[in-house]
This record gives structure tokens, sequence and C-alpha cells, in this order.
């Protein structure tokens, strides 16, 4: 038993000593893996294994979504964090961007700069890679990046400046246009034209503006007068291009202009008669006047209710005066504008006769009678006034001249001498009224001791409107009577044709002929047809001419004849001459004909 036990004690242990012999050879190799690591580099100068760690990082880029194609902002930083690397190169898309060499363990390299990225590479990774060799082998870091494509927006705002908006005529102005691109898109091939500067040309070279970008145009211009400025601006964005009117300026000139109308209360005052004019002075420009001043024209100052007139503005003034003599007389109105320069108005002249008493009284015996003609005013706006003037009196008058209130001297000349007696005078005047007026005609005349008298007419009030009414409604009848003669021709003709209609009937209904029905039995080839009448209904009965009835016979027979021969079998229809004829006979005087009858006798036969 004990020898058993020794034996099974003996196996246990070698047992035992196999079992432990690998786990003792493991732990010996792992503790010389701390003292030197096993790499694929091979040992280190030092006997250590070289360790590779590179880092590629794309920190950022900007922008990360565009329309076409642009620069896009990177920042892409490589960290080496091992051992030395050599030859380290950058590239984005296989385009060598940046060469970095020998870097160092622990050295970070880092790349800011701008890359194009073309329209085509929009929504499509683009690859970064660092290329370098290390412990002799060629390696490389890689990373990419996307922008993405968006839809185009365009968006463009402008604005038009002038360094002065109010200018004397011929002055110089400089304008400037803003043009911002609030779009995504670039704008190009982008001008700016004005109608009224450069001849309508492009006010500069063409310029091109980037998305977000802004650019300003200055352009000096001459102006001379009031006029607005409509500037257009033209340019080509993602392949369109585009028109839009930008804001009108208006440069306002200014327009100095004045004016005074002198009339007087009567300007054919008796001798030490006082008379009254009338100043209305009116500024029609566009520049408020100051320090007005107002005098006659030997230099009397007239007072004046104010020493200023606004654009636009009017103002009157009064001034009255007995007359020594007959004269000419005008006012002349001095204002200065708001650069004090000075200007000077003339009134027009007033024709001012003094009436002396005269040796000899002519009350009753001088008279004008004017009437007038406007059948010419329609269509050439002239209106003929006739002026007949009377003198009823023994005195020869000279010097004898024509005027009208509104219209002054008409033209006529000086009539050096008026007779006894009744002259007629013709005066046309071509003009365009607005409403009816009212004309005064007066004829001035020296009697024989020299006294000038004043003779005046009836007043003529010519009524426009209505006679240019009349025009119209005359062309208003015209239209309505050739309304009613195409109207009533319509009828005559209506009426015309219906009664031929009527008689070509009646003439169809004498010539009707009436025919009887013809039915053939169905018969086998080769047989004899076998015919049968049948008598139609008796119509109305026809008186027949002579002539006509032989004729209307004859055309029966052919009809009934035709009839016949379509209704024949074909081997019938070849022999003509075995069908029975009927001799006719013309009849020798004009009789009643009942063609039913005739039918059947000839059917008969």
């Amino acid at each position: 038993m004990k020898k058993v036990l020794s034996v099974m004690l003996i196996v246990m242990m070698l047992a035992c000593m196999l079992v432990s012999a690998p786990t003792i050879a493991f732990a010996t190799n792992a503790e010389s893996s701390v003292l030197v690591p096993a790499t694929e580099g091979g040992e280190g100068e030092d006997g250590s294994t070289p360790v590779e760690s590179v880092n590629l990082a794309i920190e950022s880029y900007s922008p990360t979504s565009m329309v076409s194609g642009g620069d896009v902002t990177l920042k892409i930083v490589v960290t080496n964090n091992g051992d030395k690397i050599e030859n380290a190169a950058l590239s984005i898309d296989g385009q060598n961007v940046a060469t970095y060499g020998t870097m160092e363990s622990g050295v970070s390299k880092t790349y800011d700069n701008t890359y194009n990225v073309p329209a085509d590479k929009l929504d499509k990774d683009i690859e970064v890679v660092l290329s370098y060799t290390f412990d002799g082998s060629s390696k490389s870091k890689s990373s990419s990046f996307k922008v993405a494509k968006k839809a185009a927006s365009v968006e463009v705002s402008t604005a038009v400046k002038a360094d002065t908006e109010k200018v004397t005529p011929g002055s110089k102005v400089k304008l400037t246009f803003a043009v911002e691109n609030k779009g995504n898109v670039k704008i190009e091939k982008t001008t700016i034209t004005a109608s009224e500067l450069n001849g309508g040309k492009a006010l500069s070279e063409a310029f091109s503006v980037d998305a977000g970008g802004s650019k300003v145009i200055t352009y000096t211009a001459t102006i001379t007068e009031t006029t607005p400025i409509e500037p257009i601006l033209t340019y080509t964005a993602d392949g369109k291009q585009y028109k839009e009117e930008m804001e009108t300026l208006t440069i306002t000139v200014d327009e100095i202009e004045m004016t005074v109308l002198a009339s007087v209360s009567n300007a054919y005052p008796e001798k030490d008669e006082e008379i009254t004019f009338t100043l209305s002075m009116v500024n029609s420009g566009n520049v408020d006047m100051f320090d007005l001043e107002l005098t006659t024209s030997n230099g009397d100052v007239i007072p004046l209710t104010s020493k200023s007139l606004p654009a636009g503005g009017t103002m009157e003034a009064t001034y009255s005066v007995v007359p020594e003599e007959s004269g000419l007389f005008s006012f002349v109105l001095k204002a200065k504008n708001t650069d004090s320069e000075e200007f000077s108005y003339t009134s027009n002249m007033v024709d001012i006769v003094v009436q002396e008493a005269p040796a000899q009284d002519y009350t009753g015996k001088l008279s004008l009678v004017v009437s007038a003609d406007v059948s010419r005013y329609e269509s050439d706006n002239i209106i003929k006034f006739t002026l007949k003037i009377n003198n009823q009196s023994e005195s020869t008058f000279t010097d004898v001249r024509l005027t009208e209130d509104t219209i002054g001297d008409l033209g006529l000349g000086t009539i050096d001498m008026l007779y006894p007696g009744e002259k007629t005078f013709e005066y046309e005047l071509n003009t365009e009224l607005q409403e009816d007026t009212t004309y005064y005609f007066k004829a001035i005349a020296v009697d024989p001791d020299g006294y000038t008298f004043v003779i005046s007419g009836n007043a003529i009030e010519v009524e426009i409107g209505d006679k240019k009414g009349g025009g119209l409604g005359v062309l208003v009848w015209i239209i309505i009577i050739i309304l009613i003669l195409l109207v009533g021709g319509g009828i005559v003709l209506l009426v015309l044709m219906i009664r031929e209609k009527k008689a070509q009937a009646n003439a169809t209904e004498n010539r009707a002929v009436s025919r009887r029905s013809v039915q053939r039995s169905t018969v086998a080839r080769g047989a004899a047809p076998t015919r049968q009448a049948t008598q139609r209904v008796r119509e109305p009965q026809v008186i027949v001419q002579p002539d006509y009835a032989e004729e209307l016979v004859e055309k029966e027979e052919q009809a009934e004849e035709e009839f016949q021969a379509d209704e024949m079998p074909a081997e019938e229809q070849t022999m003509p001459e075995e069908l029975p004829q009927r001799k006719r006979e013309k009849p020798v005087a004009p009789k009643r004909v009942i063609r039913s009858n005739d039918f059947v006798d000839r059917n008969n036969f």
C-alpha cells in the first residue's frame, strides 16, 4: 500500500512540474518587454523603438455654403506628438498648399489661408492630406471638409445723392451713386446710365461687386435747367442680366422770372382828370425775391404792401396821377434774390391821350359800329371784325387810329383823312380763346381845330364755346341723316327682293307640269317588260299658249322616254326601235290643257 502511494505522489509531482514550466517562461518574457518595448520600427539609437503619433485637424472653414464657387478661409492644424517626421507637406484636393519639411516631436504647424473652391466641388467632400516620412517609410494622414451649395439670392440696394440740389444755370453738381450687394451672388458688368447725363452713356467703367460688398461711383454734371435725373443700374448676376431704376434726383435750377403788367382806369381822360394805374406783379420763377421797389418811368416811388414776393406769388399796387399831357407811361420793378443779386423788370407801355376841350361839339355826329364774323374760327382760329365809322358832321378828321382795349393798336396804320360819310375797315384776329370774350374798340381822330376825339364802339361779345359746339352738332346731324338714308335704302332693296322672289315663284308655278308615275314589274331576263300606269291626282288647270304647249308636250314626251329607258332591262334598252311611237300634231289654237288627261291619253296610245 505504501508503495502504491509513493508512486502516485511521484506522478503528481511530475504533472505539477509540467504545468508550471510555460507560465514561468511567459513571465520572464513579459518582464523583458517592459524594459525593451518591441515595435515594427526596430530599435532607436538608444536601443528604444520610435513612436509615430501625428494629428491632422481641420479646425474651421468659412463660408460653409456658397451659391457658386469662391474662396474659403481654412484653418488646419498639424501636430506631431510622436518622434520626428520628415518631408511633411499639406495638400488640398491634390493641390499642394504648404510644405513643412522636418517636424520634431511636439511641433505644431497651422495653415490659415484661403482656398478657392470650384463650383463643381460644392456639396462634395474635399480631401485634405498630410504626407510625411517616418522611420524611413512614407506615411499620410487625411481629413475632409464640405462646402454646401445654396440657392442664389440677387438683391441690390442703391442710393443717389447730390452735393447741392439747387443751383444757378450752368453750375456744376457732384453726383454720388452707391451700389450695395445684399444678395449672396456676385454682380458683374455693372454700369450706371442716365439719359440726362453724359449723352446717355455709362457714367463710369463697368465694375463688379461681391456678395455683401458695395461700390461708390461719382460723376460731375453741368446743370443748365431744372431736370429730373433718372439713373438706371444694369448688371449681371447668376448668369442673368438685370436692369433696375435708381432713385430719381431733381436738381433745381434757379429760374428768376418776374413780370409787371400795367393797366389804367381811363386811357382818354379829360384835361385835369385823375386816372389810376393798376400794377400787377407776378413772380413766375422758382426763387423768392426780396427788397422790391416799384417806380414810375420818371422815378416816382410807388408804395408796396410787401418788400418780398415768394416764388409763384402775385402782388398789386396802384398809382394815381393827373396827366398834364398825352404820352406813354411805364413802370420799373427792382428786386434781389437770396444771393443779393439785383434784377430789373419794366412794365408794358400805356398810351394816355389827354382830351382837350373841343371848339365844336360833335356829340351824336361821330359813331363806331363793330360786328364780328366767327365762321372761320373753328377751322383757322380767325375772328373777322368789321368796323364802320360814320362821320355825320361837316368836318374832315385826320390822324385816325383804330384800337382795342386788350389788343391795342390794330395795326391798320394811320388814316390821313376821314371825310363826312361812312368808312368801313376790316380786321382779322388770329387767336385761340379759352372762354367767351368781350371786345371794346375805339377810334381816335383829330378834328380840324387840332382837338383829339375818342369814338367808342359798341361792345362785341364773341361766344366761341357755343359756336364750336354747333359745329359738333352739325356733324352729328350729318351722321344721323346718313344712317337714315342707309336704313331707307335697305328697306327698299328688301321690298324689291321680296317682289322678285314672288314673281319667280309665280313663273315657276305657271310652268309646272304634272307627270304620272310609272310602275314596272320585275321580269326575267329576256322577257318583255310590263308597264303599269297610274293616274295622278288631278292638278289645277293651266292655260298654255299654242307655241308653248307644243314645246311643253315635246319636253314631257322626252322626259317620259328617258324615264322609261332608265327603268328598262339592259336587253330591251338596246332595241329602242321596238318601242311604240306616237306622232304629235301641232295645236292650231290656244286651249286649256289638262295635264293629267294628256298623260293618260298618251299612255293609252
